[in-house]
């Protein structure tokens, strides 16, 4: 484990369970962990420090986003937005790649909460093409099982962290409002 990871309940679910390597929201690759400035070197230049004073000069970011510098780059979220662990916090981020401050930074509270969310989003997922790939077809049912699972999909989600969908410009909340993708499950 990376030394920037000392967050305990996130280097035990690391260390113990691990990350599932692909999915239509979260995918991981198998290299090992790095920082943001690691991964992307170009999005995230050196700063210079005055020797004098002590203190940076110039930027150190193209995005806004410096602070995510020393963040693990976990994984991949939608939109190829790489997600940035927090190693002290285990807060999860997204880097502001695409200008005007969206997606707003905040992703979920940790990993578990992200996993947990992502588990969910997948089971409801399968539950939604098992129906629109023949179940449909030979079963009557007196409800749409496609109006009842996007209209349970975005709750269930926000449930397990509400701050993931507290406005507009949140990673969650966007994708659930989608116009062009039709919400979380048609992703």
């Amino acid at each position: 484990m990376p030394e920037q990871l000392t967050h305990e309940p996130t280097r035990r679910l690391l260390t113990e369970v691990g990350l599932p390597l692909a999915g239509e929201l979260f995918s991981v690759g198998d290299e090992p962990l790095r920082t943001m400035a690691e991964a992307h070197p170009d999005t995230f230049a050196d700063t210079d420090t005055d020797a004098e004073t002590g203190t940076e000069t110039g930027t150190d970011t193209e995005t806004g986003r410096g602070h995510q510098r020393d963040f693990l780059a976990v994984g991949w979220w939608p939109h190829d937005l790489r997600v940035a662990l927090d190693g002290v916090t285990g807060r999860l981020e997204l880097p502001e790649w695409y200008g005007e401050g969206e997606p707003a930074a905040y992703l979920n509270r940790d990993l578990s909460a992200l996993l947990y969310a992502w588990w969910i989003y997948e089971r409801l997922r399968r539950e939604w093409y098992r129906w629109d790939n023949g179940a449909a077809a030979d079963t009557w049912r007196v409800f749409d099982p496609f109006a009842l699972l996007s209209s349970r999909v975005d709750a269930m989600v926000e449930a397990v962290d509400p701050e993931a969908f507290r406005t507009p410009a949140h990673s969650w909340r966007m994708l659930a409002e989608d116009p062009y993708t039709g919400g979380l499950l048609s992703h």
